[in-house]
């Protein structure tokens, strides 16, 4: 009987909030950005293989799978220097910078023999801005498991992919040689998926669904991204505003994840300078890390040469044995160097309740009408399990400066407006860099058992038609989306509301709450505050984890 009763309230409660959407609905007509050309260039399964069975050529001879895959969201809006306003000006930085010298870098470690480039590189950018401070060794291993297999938490994969031309040798090449990108690292750790550490999932060791409830260490809670020049700015000279960006970031996050061409051969890598450059149409096929600068560095040391001096100095996953101690130099010129993430996490030992819709994370952008605006609503609807305090929302921003504004609603009444149910109203700011944010509540939310809340959040992307961050089933990447009626929706003004599903099937927002067990006793907010992830929050977060999508 009690089952039948909470049946029957969580059914009463879901039609109350999509008649509360519904009495403020529009037509529809919210819009998908394109893909990324490079995804789109190719059918999915000849993107696979690319990855899985391209074989990049080390210098020593040795065959690698390609793993660096393309993902499909399209940010080439940001590759071009005007978009980027960077945070220094050239003269701010030094000629030469290298995170080896102050101790913000961890062991280099060895990929082989699987196409894994992608999770190394991750990994790598994640422990670098914790150091010298914190040491830590997460598991690579742990990451790539888990973005191709369905989770224990009920978290769906993204697609693998087959090839009957190239059949896999056993289950770990079937795993791991996927290949990936950062975003699938991103959309797996925002989830709550790990980081673990090595010591409990260690490299080519048992696979971790013989594991499966090892806690994570941290958290991610941002993730940076960092264009490099779309190829046809390069007939224009070296666009150093977008370069000065990525200098900034490695100065103040550390190692970043960024994709490269790796093409060694006698036209491409001097062995003697462990110098590279590459001049070709190709894209990247091979993750590594940008740790650092040299302006100085001379274009006589590239087996080709270069229009000018300088590298990036870079570490590689293919073991000490590698370059310069598993380190090499890159062209600033060169032509396949893909855009970078820097991987922000915070507080040891967290565990909390996470509300998200959106385990694959953000495959695509979305515009709120037919005129793609700058500016757009989205909203989420999530139902409390237990008493709990609300503290923090995270979600995507496509632009530099996009502007934020977010809402908490209690929608379990039945509230006819939003200003009826509110918990807490206008929390607002800038988000200088594009990428994955998390923002702290400035007041904790206390929300009963049953309660079921909504998350509303207006974005303006200065000179980007798609603000809204959306998960969706795209064919051979994220096949396994799913989404239900009433759990996201969108609008023009804030005012009139649609269903996403009501125009894109099994799709999502990427809006998640973090809460903790427990009502605070601080209660609700008001009044408009900026916003940003604070680590208190996460140093608070209760001992029991629950990652489920709700």
């Amino acid at each position: 009987m009690r089952k039948k009763v909470r049946e029957g309230v969580l059914v009463y409660s879901v039609v109350l909030v999509m008649l509360l959407f519904a009495a403020q609905a529009q037509a529809g007509g919210g819009r998908l950005s394109p893909l990324n050309p490079e995804f789109a260039g190719a059918s999915a399964l000849s993107a696979g293989a690319s990855a899985g069975a391209a074989q990049i050529r080390t210098p020593w001879g040795d065959a690698l799978p390609a793993g660096k895959r393309p993902s499909p969201l399209n940010l080439e809006h940001l590759k071009h220097p005007v978009t980027a306003a960077s945070a220094r000006t050239k003269k701010d930085f030094p000629a030469q910078y290298d995170l080896r010298t102050l101790n913000r870098l961890s062991p280099v470690r060895d990929q082989d023999p699987y196409g894994s480039c992608w999770a190394f590189a991750a990994m790598a950018a994640a422990e670098s801005p914790l150091l010298p401070g914190e040491v830590h060794d997460f598991s690579e291993w742990h990451l790539g498991y888990w973005a191709y297999m369905t989770n224990p938490d009920g978290f769906p994969a993204f697609t693998q992919w087959t090839d009957p031309d190239y059949p896999f040798p056993n289950e770990r090449a079937r795993i791991y040689n996927q290949g990936g990108d950062d975003w699938k690292a991103v959309a797996v750790l925002a989830r709550g998926t790990g980081p673990v550490n090595e010591e409990d999932l260690p490299y080519d060791g048992p696979l971790p669904s013989t594991k499966p409830s090892i806690a994570r260490r941290k958290l991610l809670t941002r993730a940076l991204y960092m264009p490099y020049p779309a190829r046809e700015i390069w007939e224009q000279g070296y666009p150093h505003l977008i370069a000065d960006e990525v200098k900034s970031s490695i100065m103040e996050y550390g190692a970043l994840s960024i994709g490269m061409m790796a093409d060694f051969n006698e036209d491409t890598w001097n062995t003697e300078t462990h110098a590279f450059y590459y001049n070709g149409r190709r894209g990247a096929n091979h993750a590594v890390n940008a740790v650092g600068w040299d302006d100085g560095f001379p274009k006589e040391n590239f087996a080709t040469t270069p229009p000018g001096d300088g590298a990036w100095i870079v570490r590689n996953s293919w073991g000490e044995r590698f370059g310069e101690g598993g380190y090499f130099y890159m062209s600033y010129y060169d032509t396949s160097l893909d855009s970078g993430i820097a991987y922000i996490l915070s507080a040891p030992e967290v565990s909390g309740i996470i509300h998200q819709h959106d385990p694959l994370g953000w495959v695509r952008s979305m515009s709120a009408s037919e005129a793609n605006s700058e500016t757009g609503w989205m909203a989420n609807v999530f139902t409390a399990g237990e008493d709990q305090t609300l503290r923090a929302v995270s979600f995507y921003a496509a632009a530099f400066g996009t502007k934020y504004e977010l809402f908490v609603d209690d929608v379990s009444s039945g509230a006819s407006s939003a200003s009826e149910a509110l918990l807490a109203a206008g929390v607002a700011g800038t988000l200088e860099k594009p990428g994955y944010h998390t923002i702290t509540l400035p007041r904790p939310v206390g929300v009963g058992k049953g309660t079921r809340f909504r998350v509303r959040v207006k974005l303006t992307t200065p000179g980007y038609e798609y603000p809204l961050p959306v998960e969706l089933p795209l064919e051979e990447y994220s096949d396994n989306a799913t989404a239900s009626p009433g759990e996201s929706f969108y609008s023009a003004d804030g005012a009139s509301w649609t269903d996403l599903t009501d125009d894109f099937a099994e799709a999502n927002f990427c809006i998640k709450v973090f809460a903790t067990a427990g009502m605070s006793s601080s209660g609700g907010s008001s009044g408009c505050s900026s916003a940003s992830a604070s680590p208190m929050f996460f140093a608070l977060l209760a001992p029991l984890l629950l990652f489920r999508k709700r």
